[in-house]
C-alpha cells in the first residue's frame, strides 16, 4: 500500500522521507518503522506542528535520535502553527544543531544541504506541513492534471 505522506520516499541522494506523525504516538511508530527500515541512519529533521498538537512531548520523543533539527511552521488556513521561533527554542533545550526557516520549502532546503550522503531527511510533525512540501516533487498541477498522486515529471 501506499499513501501519500506516510513513509513516502520522495528522494534517494539524499535520502528524504515525508511523514505527517502528527502526535506522539504516531511519532514513536515511525521513529521505529525508520530504526528498522533505515538503520544507523543520521535524522536531519524538518519539523512543524499546529497548536493544538503536543509538540513538546514531540519534541522529546525525536530528539535523542536527530543529528540536525530544521523548524518551520505548516502553511494552514485558519489553524494556527507553532512559531518555527518557538520550536527552535525548545529544540535547542534538547539538540546541539538547530535551524530555523518559517517557509516550509526554505526549511527543506535547508536540511538537504545540512545532510551527509549516508543521512536521511525526514520531513515530519504535520500531515498539512506534508502538504507544503509535497508540491517540491510532485506539484499539484500534475498530480490533477495526471490524475494520481505520483505523476511523472512533465
Amino acid at each position: 500500500t501506499r499513501f501519500p505522506g506516510r513513509i513516502e520516499v520522495v528522494q534517494s541522494q539524499p535520502l528524504v522521507i515525508l511523514d505527517g506523525a502528527h502526535n506522539p504516538d504516531k511519532m514513536r511508530s515511525l521513529l521505529a518503522s525508520l530504526d528498522q527500515l533505515y538503520p544507523d541512519r543520521n535524522l536531519v529533521v524538518v519539523f512543524g506542528v499546529l497548536e493544538s498538537k503536543s509538540h513538546i512531548d514531540m519534541l522529546d520523543i525525536l530528539a535523542p535520535k536527530v543529528a540536525t533539527l530544521v523548524a518551520t511552521a505548516p502553511s494552514v488556513i485558519a489553524k494556527p502553527p507553532v512559531p518555527a521561533a518557538m520550536l527552535a527554542e525548545r529544540a535547542r533545550t534538547l539538540l546541539s544543531n538547530v535551524r530555523v526557516a518559517d517557509d516550509p520549502l526554505d526549511a527543506v532546503e535547508i536540511a538537504i544541504q545540512c545532510a551527509g550522503p549516508d543521512d536521511l531527511v525526514l520531513v515530519t510533525g504535520s500531515l498539512y506541513l506534508i502538504g507544503n512540501v509535497r508540491e517540491r516533487w510532485y506539484p499539484t498541477e500534475h498530480i490533477l492534471s495526471q490524475g494520481t498522486s505520483w505523476p511523472a515529471p512533465p
